[in-house]
């Protein structure tokens, strides 16, 4: 077994979608993490997920832990997932897309 694939990952960014008016604010947060959760189905590598409010009015904290991920793909794989969860929700609105704006992400080992 290489070091690789026993490896644990945490990666944790602060997203923001300006054109989220505040009144449906913590709707969308909860329908995102529904959308979250169904987009890491495809990825079996995502073993959780955190989709929650942040501190800031309209930011979201958005993180992933991957075990066996090379963590130089990891940053790739949360915009990914992220990207299709957004789909997953204007799909079921039948409008436009959110324009998501992503905070630098820190990826961590995980213990």
């Amino acid at each position: 077994m290489t070091a690789l694939s026993t490896r644990t990952f945490e990666l944790v960014t602060t997203v923001t979608f300006h054109d989220l008016p505040l009144a449906i604010f913590e709707s969308f947060v909860h329908r995102l993490a529904g959308a979250v959760r169904e987009a890491v189905s495809d990825y079996p590598a995502v073993e959780a997920f955190l989709v929650e409010p942040g501190q800031t009015a309209g930011d979201i904290n958005y993180g992933l832990r991957f075990k066996a991920v090379d963590p130089a793909f990891a940053d790739d794989m949360a915009n990914e997932i992220l990207e299709k969860a957004v789909e997953i929700i204007a799909e079921s609105d039948g409008g436009d897309l959110l324009e998501a704006e992503r905070e630098e992400s820190v990826l961590t080992l995980a213990r």
